[in-house]
């Protein structure tokens, strides 16, 4: 395994101290700094920005030949950490600490370490990473922001207020939704540096904005739950497969909800989320285009059709169909 210490902050120092570890070089383009990893040791990139307001963005994008860990090692106050998992598995230890933090894909993490004890982040052999970091420095960022912070969760309130790290804190979870697209475009503007920079910036903003959100959910109890989670998705899609296997059953968003392990409230988010329409609408549209195929077959009545796509009343079935094809039921079965 090969250990690294870094004894630097802010991301440029510790871009420039990886790249001596590494044996490379590092690029700076205005304030964002990055090193290529060399191909004796794996593949890919770290890159890092700060901001003046106190937040700043690492991310790991590579893939390692052996296991690797990165010890933060600097003798001062560390920032509070936003870990965001979106290729691979990440572990983390508090120094001095040998409990495992272990992060899987989409799911994230708010660490904070007490005192002057830094983080160790270790990295798999032969996995592609994609770790994103926010960190916070409390001192700066929340230096106008008093009132703002009085207002939150006490857990946060706390996280936040605590400048001289009086305690560690560890809060694990998925990621929503709103994660992935906003992770995945944090290498747009390569080339647009005054744009690049501004672009980060509010995307850090932006990521703050959205963890706290994302935290005081995960208080919830999961029925109150309303932010789907990355994690979540597959259950969107195996719903919508039972809802096509037989459109003559009882759709209702509630006994599908049920079906599914999600909340309503969780369901709708995501069917607007894949599909962009809600649960009724997506049910209907299935079974429409059902009415459509069984239609064009001389072996199914009208009242069969509409039976076996769950609508009861044949008027409702006929009005339903025109709608969304413009032409009566009856009218298109004669077209075939």
């Amino acid at each position: 395994m090969k250990k690294i210490q870094v004894k630097s902050l802010p991301f440029r120092e510790v871009i420039r101290e990886l790249a001596t570890s590494f044996n490379t070089n590092y690029s700076e383009k205005c304030e964002e700094t990055s090193l290529e990893i060399p191909k004796s040791i794996g593949e890919g990139s770290i890159r890092g920005i700060n901001f003046s307001n106190g937040l700043g963005i690492i991310i790991y994008d590579c893939m390692f030949l052996e296991e690797v860990e990165i010890r933060f090692t600097k003798s001062e106050i560390h920032p509070v950490k936003y870990l965001y998992t979106a290729q691979g598995e990440l572990k983390h230890y508090f120094l001095n600490d040998e409990t495992t933090h272990l992060l899987h894909k989409f799911e994230c993490a708010i660490i904070a370490s007490k005192g002057k004890e830094g983080h160790i982040l270790k990295f798999e052999a032969n996995e592609d990473i994609y770790v994103v970091s926010l960190e916070i420095d409390r001192t700066k960022f929340f230096s106008d922001l008093k009132c703002e912070v009085s207002q939150l969760d006490n857990d946060l309130k706390s996280l936040f207020y605590d400048s001289l790290a009086t305690r560690a804190f560890y809060h694990k979870g998925f990621y929503s939704i709103a994660f992935e697209q906003l992770i995945s475009s944090l290498h747009e503007h390569e080339n647009e540096m005054m744009l690049r920079k501004l672009f980060l910036e509010a995307k850090a903003l932006e990521i703050f904005i959205k963890q706290i959100a994302l935290f005081q959910d995960d208080l919830k109890s999961d029925q109150d739950k309303s932010i789907l989670r990355q994690s979540e998705l597959h259950q969107i899609s195996e719903i919508a497969e039972f809802i096509a296997q037989d459109l003559s059953k009882d759709l209702k968003v509630e006994n599908l909800a049920r079906k599914s392990g999600l909340n309503p409230n969780k369901l709708q988010t995501g069917f607007k989320f894949k599909f962009g329409i809600t649960v009724n609408q997506y049910v209907m549209n299935q079974r429409m285009l059902k009415a459509s195929i069984l239609l064009k077959t001389k072996d199914y009545s009208l009242g069969q059709v509409s039976e076996a796509v769950g609508i009861s009343s044949k008027s409702y079935f006929s009005k339903t169909f025109k709608n969304h094809f413009g032409i009566l039921p009856s009218a298109y079965q004669n077209k075939f």
